[in-house]
């Protein structure tokens, strides 16, 4: 199913723009059941090939643009670069009990009251990524209060006085759970990358905990990788 439909959009059949079949009329066109067409759909989406569009239907990208946004981010100097070219939207600042995860990678007791910011970030082909920060409530709450923020972990830094002494993060792929599919313009279940960090000071406090949820096809992270001396 996913190599006649990528061959179909490949060969020009389906153009630019074209809206594809409804996962219904694929079904019954080719004899196949639902969760074969949806896993085809999911891979050619990952792969770029095609847009699926909330509320509108799916519809192929056009080939000759990259329809990934690719970021480098090694440095503080990498992150300010990509808050300058992409734009952050706040969407809630919420003051909340800790859940337990973040209150495991908070080291705090279950239930403690902890800053956070839901926002999410867009480029030009749309929004690509959906992020829930929680902070210690006290530097939190200086973060929450600024009316502009480019950057979650340099608002932290800036504005919370944190001096950072590394990073901490873990890279994974997950299903799009309801709110996350309706920011990023995706169906529930849709494949995204999902960054979790958390931010140690120099007192070895920590300080954040945040959990990203990437578009696959509007979003590549770039990571440089150096010669040891091991």
């Amino acid at each position: 199913m996913e190599a006649l439909l990528r061959d179909t959009i490949l060969d020009g059949t389906l153009a630019a723009g074209d809206m594809l079949p409804t996962e219904e009329e694929l079904t019954r066109r080719h004899g196949v059941s639902r969760t074969v067409v949806r896993q085809a759909m999911r891979s050619l989406e990952t792969q770029g090939l095609i847009q699926r569009i909330a509320g509108k239907g799916t519809f192929v990208r056009d080939s000759k643009a990259d329809p990934f946004s690719s970021w480098s981010i090694n440095s503080t100097e990498d992150l300010a670069s990509y808050g300058r070219n992409t734009k952050l939207t706040i969407l809630e600042r919420l003051e909340v009990p800790a859940p337990p995860d973040v209150a495991e990678a908070l080291e705090l007791a279950p239930g403690t009251l902890v800053s956070e910011i839901r926002s999410v970030r867009s480029s030009k082909a749309g929004p690509f990524a959906y992020q829930r920060n929680y902070a210690l409530l006290d530097i939190g709450r200086k973060v929450a209060a600024q009316k502009q923020i480019k950057s979650m972990l340099l608002a932290i830094q800036q504005y919370g006085n944190v001096k950072p002494l590394h990073m901490l993060q873990a890279i994974s792929a997950v299903g799009a759970a309801e709110d996350v599919a309706r920011i990023l313009e995706l169906e529930v279940g849709a494949p995204v990358l999902q960054f979790e960090w958390q931010l140690i000071s120099v007192e070895g406090t920590r300080i954040t905990f945040s959990r990203t949820r990437y578009r696959s096809d509007r979003y590549r992270h770039v990571t440089k990788l150096l010669p040891g001396g091991g």
